[in-house]
């Protein structure tokens, strides 16, 4: 797998055994890639470097590879977070808005 990755065996098996911190966001998801995770696995992988990340330095907060490419590449999607926490929404508005979003996916 390194191969593919265009890292080396040493670099990756530290990372895998927590000697070295994740990776930049690109390279989690060439991983993620490379592993074919379906999206179930792909949001723990994501979840679990974005928290290990934040671990090894605690004065940062890391957000998930996947979530961090999501935000960068729509810049509407940035303005939504910002005003909903200026807003100071909470967990109930969130899920009602994701059971929405997921109604009128459907449609």
């Amino acid at each position: 797998m390194s191969t593919t990755l265009d890292i080396s065996h040493v670099y990756l098996r530290n990372i895998e055994l927590g000697k070295k911190s994740p990776p930049g966001d690109n390279l989690l998801i060439k991983i993620s890639q490379v592993l074919q995770l379906n999206n179930q696995e792909k949001e723990l992988f994501f979840d679990l470097a974005a928290l290990t990340k934040e671990a090894n330095n605690p004065r940062n907060y890391y957000l998930p590879a996947d979530i961090s490419l999501y935000l960068s590449s729509i810049p509407d999607a940035t303005r939504l977070i910002r005003k909903a926490n200026e807003l100071n929404l909470e967990s109930d508005y969130w899920r009602k808005l994701i059971k929405q979003l997921e109604n009128d996916n459907k449609q």
